[in-house]
């Protein structure tokens, strides 16, 4: 957050909007243990607040639309801007790492540090990445016909979803029989 701080100061003539996760109170998938206003009220109460930084709860899709670069940490964000040729950057300062999801934008080449972050930085997204790594697409009817592939070829297999063998991702034959048998695909997808 005060990396951000620093760039909005830095830049002025731009506007920095943070995207929040969810609102303050509310219950969210992926909880902060502390929530972004509450730290920005301590570092804006030390040196104030850019008056051009701004929090938001707009939906990602639309500030995509029109931003100049999309900054994350790790983020479907980052694959929906780079898909649709927004610059974008993931942090690199907390280093590269599952824990954090960074681990999976190796070869995107969009890493950088906070301190080098411009509103005028170029799309440098590796395609043969995005296209290998994410699957992501900017055309609608592309996807559309991707997902009537994955359709056409469940049918053919005359069997109900996944397309991808549970075992052994959810355990022995054994084990996914034993939960198949007790609670059905429910106990097979959230076996405890």
């Amino acid at each position: 957050l005060a990396g951000l701080i620093d760039v909005a100061r830095g830049h002025p003539d731009v506007g920095v909007l943070i995207k929040l996760r969810h609102g303050k109170g509310e219950t969210a998938h992926h909880g902060a243990r502390f929530h972004l206003e509450d730290l920005a009220k301590e570092l804006f109460a030390r040196n104030g607040r850019p008056p051009n930084l701004r929090f938001t709860h707009e939906n990602a899709h639309d500030l995509l639309g029109r931003a100049s670069l999309a900054v994350t940490v790790s983020s479907t964000v980052a694959v929906e801007a780079m898909s649709r040729g927004v610059p974008t950057r993931i942090i690199s300062d907390f280093g590269i790492s599952e824990t954090l999801g960074t681990a999976y934008f190796v070869g995107s080449s969009c890493f950088a540090p906070l301190s080098g972050l411009s509103p005028s930085l170029p799309d440098v997204t590796c395609r043969g990445w995005l296209d290998e790594k994410s699957g992501a697409v900017a055309d609608a009817e592309a996807l559309l016909g991707r997902c009537a592939e994955l359709i056409d070829r469940q049918d053919k297999l005359g069997s109900a979803l996944p397309l991808r063998p549970l075992v052994p991702a959810y355990g022995s034959a054994g084990f996914v029989a034993y939960a198949l048998g007790i609670g059905g695909p429910v106990a097979v997808h959230a076996p405890h």
